[in-house]
């Protein structure tokens, strides 16, 4: 069990303590209570590294609750190749004041959720800068219900980075996503339509994710707006075994969804985490 050496280290103070964990090369491990801590945390996998998170009820990793100075800490997040198989909750998941992760990294991990799960979980407070993620898989057996990013409308990035030039950067590249939010905003992003707001998504895979034809629009919380700043290219977006990437839109005539890949997604067992693709002719959705 990953977390009881940790915790027992930490305490009952995780006050800007720092978190570490590197996983061995095929290693299986077990967790069973939210790995906690309100300083930095990266977790860093070798080849093959997995962490079953099936007895685990809640989140996964926290910022846990302390007492909140007036002023913001910084604390960075990374999470970094590892297969994370049946978590119920958040993966990340913050109940802290007044922190904000310069950088919130999950690079080449494949992470299974549960049908009542939100991702990145920010709606209790603090937020991120840089949210980064890339050549990952994120996954859900059965649909989930709730977005995959959420926010808190009182903390938002501007109020930790007052200056004019401050902006807030979500990059997504090389991602498969299946079975997300499909009857929900992709995000539930409170700061949406914002100027200091750079949304950068390219060379994904969307399938059955945040309602039809809405990706996008539901990175930007449901609003279409001109106001982000929008890199959207070569994308593929499919729903329901239709291609939808005619409907999918920024809200910006000068910053269009480029390039997208016209086709319908195929996988091998995506239920079953096997995530093997073909790209078959792509279909037209039916008229409502």
């Amino acid at each position: 069990d990953i977390t009881a050496a940790i915790n027992a280290e930490l305490g009952s103070n995780y006050f800007a303590k720092n978190v570490t964990i590197n996983l061995a090369e095929n290693g299986a491990y077990t967790i069973s209570a939210a790995i906690k801590a309100c300083g930095n945390i990266a977790i860093t996998g070798a080849a093959g590294a997995t962490i079953d998170a099936s007895a685990l009820e809640g989140n996964m990793i926290e910022y846990a609750v302390v007492e909140s100075s007036t002023g913001w800490t910084a604390a960075n997040v990374s999470v970094k190749s590892v297969s994370v198989k049946g978590l119920k909750k958040a993966l990340f998941f913050s109940a802290c004041k007044n922190y904000v992760a310069e950088n919130f990294i999950i690079d080449d991990c494949v992470v299974e959720q549960a049908a009542d799960a939100t991702t990145i979980d920010y709606t209790k407070g603090s937020t991120a800068k840089n949210i980064t993620v890339t050549n990952s898989t994120f996954y859900a057996p059965t649909a989930t219900t709730k977005s995959f990013y959420s926010s808190q409308g009182g903390q938002k990035y501007t109020e930790y980075d007052t200056a004019a030039d401050a902006m807030q950067t979500f990059k997504f590249a090389n991602n498969t996503m299946y079975n997300l939010a499909p009857g929900k905003n992709f995000f539930s992003h409170r700061q949406n339509s914002q100027k200091w707001m750079t949304y950068d998504v390219k060379n994904n895979i969307f399938v059955d994710c945040g309602k039809s034809g809405q990706v996008i629009k539901g990175m930007n919380g449901g609003g279409s707006s001109a106001n982000p700043v929008w890199d959207i290219d070569g994308n593929v977006f499919n729903f329901k075994g239709a291609d939808t990437s005619a409907s999918e839109a920024t809200g910006d005539e000068a910053e269009p969804v480029k390039n997208s890949v016209e086709a319908v997604v195929t996988f091998t067992d995506a239920a079953a985490g096997n995530f093997d693709a073909q790209l078959g002719t792509p279909t037209v959705p039916a008229t409502p």
